[in-house]
């Protein structure tokens, strides 16, 4: 089967879906495409060259096509439409490539809407997913009594195109119970088409402990971090953004190890609350890393 995954920003050496997927899906033998943009995820951010460049590379990267992973990569032009990637060319690439499966990662975005309307004049099957959770949702849609205006204004420009694009749509899978209500809310997707589906993970990565290499390698990353071998260690990986607020959780650490000391906090990434994470006790931070040396510190 031929499977187009469309993917806005992606970038190498993350363990996101059109990474993952896609190489899951060709392992099974089949012929996968992965259609985006020429930015790197996140590279629509306004802070991206403080947070990401260091570990990401440039935001913008070359035009073309190429074989990753036993599958194809074909990086497009873009631009960004009110902080929103478009890709140019999106149809005449996916009408070109003729897939029997199209699988955009999310429901709420240009190239969603840009395939729904291909969808007639095609022969493929449109699927689509939702990673938004009810924590980033613009808090004057999360209060009934928002400002009425900018309601209408998100209503018309996200929830009525979402809307109308799902009409196209099998399904919509979403990652969370929350992301679901979000589609349903504020995308307008209707609960017949939503199916919950939660994250996987890649088990030749991530596994428990099998080999003495393993465990041995676990006690020295947690010996450089300054944890003991039964600390308690709970992870947070990705953006150090106020809208992540990865610094409640620093702030819950410290509180737990109150009344447990074993309690500790590993933060990997980077971010605008780096500086306050840092000043909380019992926690150490690294910078980004790809999914695969991810694996070691889980």
């Amino acid at each position: 089967m031929k499977i187009a995954i469309i993917s806005a920003v992606p970038s190498r050496g993350m363990g996101y879906s059109e990474n993952c997927l896609s190489k899951a899906l060709a392992k099974l033998g089949h012929e996968v495409h992965v259609v985006t943009s020429k930015y790197n995820v996140y590279g629509n951010d306004p802070l991206y060259d403080e947070t990401y460049r260091e570990f990401l590379g440039p935001r913008e990267m070359p035009l073309g096509s190429e074989v990753v992973d036993g599958y194809t990569v074909h990086r497009l032009d873009a631009r960004l439409v009110s902080g929103y990637v478009d890709i140019r060319g999106l149809s005449a690439k996916v009408r070109e490539l003729a897939p029997d499966i199209v699988h955009s990662l999310d429901i709420a975005s240009l190239p969603t809407f840009k395939l729904a309307a291909l969808k007639p004049f095609a022969g493929f099957k449109l699927f689509t997913e939702t990673h938004h959770t009810m924590s980033v949702m613009r808090p004057y849609m999360r209060n009934p009594s928002g400002k009425w205006m900018k309601r209408a204004v998100y209503r018309l420009t996200r929830t009525f195109p979402s809307f109308l694009a799902t009409l196209a749509v099998e399904l919509c899978y979403a990652v969370t119970p929350d992301c679901g209500e979000v589609a349903r809310r504020f995308y307008g997707v209707a609960a017949s088409k939503i199916k919950f589906l939660s994250l996987g993970a890649d088990i030749d990565m991530f596994h428990p402990l099998e080999t003495e290499e393993e465990r041995g390698s676990r006690r020295t990353i947690r010996a450089a971090l300054g944890f003991g071998e039964d600390d308690i260690v709970c992870v947070y990986t990705g953006r150090f953004t106020n809208d992540k607020n990865p610094y409640l959780l620093a702030k819950a650490i410290e509180a737990l190890a109150e009344l447990e000391p074993r309690y500790k906090g590993l933060f990997i990434g980077d971010g605008a609350q780096r500086a306050e994470i840092a000043r909380c006790r019992n926690t150490a931070i690294v910078p980004f890393m790809t999914h695969a040396k991810l694996a070691e510190y889980y």
